[in-house]
């Protein structure tokens, strides 16, 4: 086999794209992927959402969060309010860029805090989850896109003492 000769310079090039390439290659390597940045929810990290929620909440599908809540939660009532936390986190950001998705998510949400479990271990989750979805019926756009989801949800908020 026949090498080419590497003369001092080329053997600095050669050695200076290799260190640069391996560089770039570790730094990438320790860069964690944020699929979910700005769907941090009152919590405030958004990498503690987990995929399945993430999904379910861009899909904008209220039985889809609920499930994927539901499931993770695995019946502790202290998760499934936190993850519902989150949610209504979520939806708050989304009212601008996709109304109807905003208002199933938070609609979700607020279908599991209603469970009186979740009432009793999580108040201040529950009060969360009503506040933001208080601010978030307010808002005309949220209000004209799913009347039915809206009436639930006003509902929900005068059973809890909202108004």
């Amino acid at each position: 086999m026949n090498l080419p000769s590497l003369t001092p310079s080329r053997l600095a090039i050669a050695l200076t794209a290799a260190v640069l390439s391996l560089s770039s290659v570790s730094a990438l390597a320790q860069q964690r992927p944020s699929y979910n940045a700005g769907f941090a929810g009152n919590a405030g990290n958004a990498a503690a959402l987990p995929p399945a929620l993430f999904a379910a909440i861009q899909s904008g599908n209220g039985n889809a969060v609920q499930n994927a809540i539901a499931a993770l939660s695995r019946g502790n009532p202290m998760q499934a309010a936190s993850l519902a936390e989150q949610v209504a986190g979520a939806a708050e950001k989304m009212v601008n860029t996709n109304p109807l998705a905003a208002i199933q998510n938070v609609g979700a949400a607020v279908q599991v805090v209603r469970d009186n479990t979740v009432q009793a271990t999580s108040p201040r989750q529950v009060k969360n989850v009503l506040t933001t979805a208080a601010r978030m019926i307010s808002s005309p756009q949220v209000a004209a896109t799913s009347p039915d989801t809206v009436a639930m949800i006003a509902q929900t908020l005068r059973e809890a003492g909202f108004q």
